[in-house]
This record gives structure tokens, C-alpha cells and sequence, in this order.
């Protein structure tokens, strides 16, 4: 057994939460696929997004929170996502090696809304307006405190899918 935090009871929640999210957005993109970086490594990108034509398309960061709904998220958190600097770094670096746009998925559970926006796009740079600032955040899923430079991504704007049953 790995002690990866993505075999512990929460990262399994995450991850079965991660495979929603996709779930939202091929059902608001027919033709689109989300596909998962291998899960029992240390994957710089949580997924890749082709089209039917086989086409790579983005490079995506994905995200689950837990701690909010979307009113919160809006209110209290002045719709910022608040994501590790280092983390959106190297998957801009992993973007530019594919030739490839950013896109971040933040997949607010207790709403079962996704929010998606372009980070990142080859020959324009950063796209979205973010800001970084160090700050405690919560080490991993399972808990812990870490200080860290984090990016305050503003999602104002960003396309948002709820889940359809």
C-alpha cells in the first residue's frame, strides 16, 4: 500500500469527486474527454482534456472543495481559489511543453458545481487575473497546517455547470 495521501479514506473521497467533476464537464462538452495523469504517481497535472479527434487540447488543475458552497465561495471568499503557487507554476511549465492552455477545475461538492476557467493560454500568457501571497493553508487532504506561497485565482467569470441528475 502507498502512503499516498490519495489512498487514504479523504483522498479517495477526492478522487471518486475528481472523477465527477470530468463527468460535468464531457457532459457540457460532447466531443471533449478529461483524462486522468496516473493517480498512484506524483503527477505534475491532474488531467489532460482531448477532443474526439485525438486532438490534446488543455492541461488542467482540479481541485475539490469541501469547505464551502457556491454562496460562500462568492461571499466569504470573494470567489478567489485559493491553489499553491508552486502547483499552478509547474503546470504552466507542463502546458508550455505541450503547447497546451492552463485550465483550472474547481469543483465546489457541496454545490455539485463546477467552475472551469483558462489560466493560461500559449502566445498570451496568463490570462486570469491572480495574485500570490504566503499564507497557512492546510498541508494535504488530510489535514496538517503548511505555510506556503499560494496563488488567489480570481474565478469571477468562470464557466459554471451544475450536476444534472
Amino acid at each position: 500500500m502507498s502512503d499516498l495521501d490519495i489512498h487514504s479514506p479523504k483522498g479517495k473521497v477526492s478522487l471518486a469527486d475528481e472523477a465527477i467533476a470530468a463527468s460535468i464537464f464531457e457532459k457540457r462538452y460532447p466531443g471533449l474527454y478529461y483524462i486522468n495523469t496516473d493517480k498512484d504517481g506524483t503527477a505534475t497535472v491532474d488531467g489532460l482534456i482531448i477532443s474526439k479527434q485525438r486532438q490534446l487540447l488543455a492541461t488542467v488543475e482540479t481541485k475539490c472543495r469541501y469547505d464551502m458552497d457556491l454562496r460562500k465561495f462568492r461571499t466569504q471568499y470573494k470567489s478567489e481559489w485559493l491553489v499553491t503557487k508552486e502547483k499552478i507554476d509547474d503546470a504552466q511549465v507542463v502546458a508550455y511543453g505541450l503547447n497546451t492552455k492552463l485550465v483550472g477545475f474547481l469543483y465546489i461538492v457541496p454545490s455539485i458545481t463546477l467552475l472551469t476557467k483558462d489560466l493560461w493560454i500559449p502566445d498570451r500568457g496568463w490570462v486570469c487575473p491572480m495574485y500570490n501571497k504566503i499564507t497557512p493553508t492546510q498541508a494535504t487532504i488530510n489535514g496538517g497546517l503548511a505555510t506556503r506561497d499560494n496563488y488567489f485565482i480570481d474565478m469571477t467569470g468562470a464557466e459554471e455547470t451544475e450536476f444534472e441528475f
